[in-house]
């Protein structure tokens, strides 16, 4: 069984209010549907769970179901492993403890290697991405006004904005510390990705290389549906309640989407949760920006950083990084795409 992209819209409504945040922009075109029913000899799999405030699904193929049952299970014990350290709303996590003491020592080494990894984004993308944004984040959520405007006073934005720094941590060993008190970090932007490259990673050990690992819009594709059909991936328009804007097939490569336009703080959507670092104001030129790349960790993060800068920016990015390419969706129903994304 499937949804379609309607009825998932109103399912990721639902939980909304829940607290859980639906995959931006990106629907796996066969793997919507949580745990659906397959024979004894079923070629496909798949299970859906609600992780990191997000739906994530894993479909496997090519094996008996016996197998591929006992591998969902282990998979997503693995994903659940990683998830307890990168959470922050979890406050036993080793993130949340981190940004609650501001240090933190025995810092597990996924921790400290998705920190050193998130620096060198900042600089690759000139701090367009920059996980010291959380104080923004926490501020726009404070004053969020769905239903009418927002203003958030001059001074609380000026110290927020202050608490936002290239430098903001460092690192010794297993030892962390944030440079002031007040800060926080995020890792929404890359960990989600991270997460999921881990999670193929598992399964492609289990002897498993047949899969599509979908983790809130950030999508990991290995090998093959079935020989000789690739695992296929639909770009939603954000501008339309229905229909893609582009499909496209998928093997042994991720793509991620960041949109602006499922989690907004007022009733003209131009405060998302989406926050440009150094204006301290969330973008209104995109939509929704989506990056294809050989991991989802890449795509995670430069999906991410796209959205927060200029679009022709974003372009000279994406073209001084070889094996990826972007699709922007502009605010005005415009798209933009790099040299090397298929039409």
């Amino acid at each position: 069984m499937t949804h379609s992209v309607i009825s998932r819209r109103a399912f990721i409504k639902g939980f909304a209010a829940a607290g859980v945040a639906g995959a931006a922009g990106l629907s796996p075109l066969s793997a919507l549907a949580a745990s659906a029913k397959f024979g004894e000899n079923a070629s496909t799999l798949t299970e859906t769970r609600v992780l990191m405030g997000t739906f994530v699904g894993i479909t496997l193929a090519g094996a008996p179901r016996a197998r591929m049952e006992d591998a969902l299970g282990r998979a997503f014990e693995h994903m659940g492993g990683l998830i307890t350290i990168f959470d922050r709303f979890n406050p036993a996590s080793a993130l949340s403890v981190l940004n609650a003491e501001g240090r933190l020592k025995g810092a597990p080494t996924e921790l400290t290697a998705l920190l050193d990894r998130s620096a060198r984004v900042g600089d690759l993308t000139g701090g367009a991405f920059n996980i010291t944004v959380q104080p923004l984040v926490d501020l726009f959520r404070r004053y969020s006004n769905p239903a009418g405007s927002m203003s958030i006073p001059a001074a609380e934005l000026a110290e927020a904005r202050a608490l936002v720094l290239a430098d903001g941590w460092r690192t010794d060993g297993d030892a962390i510390r944030l440079a002031r008190p007040g800060m926080g970090l995020t890792l929404d932007g890359i960990a989600k990705g991270h997460i999921a490259d881990e999670a193929s990673r598992f399964l492609i050990a289990e002897g498993l290389s047949n899969h599509l690992i979908n983790a809130g819009g950030d999508i990991v594709a290995a090998g093959e549906k079935a020989p000789g059909r690739p695992w296929m991936v639909a770009v939603e328009n954000p501008a339309a309640r229905s229909g893609f804007v582009r499909r496209m097939p998928l093997r042994d490569r991720a793509v991620a989407t960041s949109g602006s336009y499922e989690i907004y703080y007022d009733a003209s959507r131009r405060h998302h949760h989406l926050i440009n670092p150094a204006a301290g104001a969330s973008p209104t030129d995109l939509v929704s920006a989506t990056v294809t790349a050989r991991t989802a960790v890449e795509a995670d993060a430069l999906a991410t950083s796209l959205s927060v800068m200029a679009p022709r920016d974003g372009l000279r990015l994406i073209a001084s990084l070889p094996g990826r390419e972007c699709l922007l969706l502009t605010r005005d129903g415009g798209a933009l795409r790099s040299s090397g994304w298929r039409a």
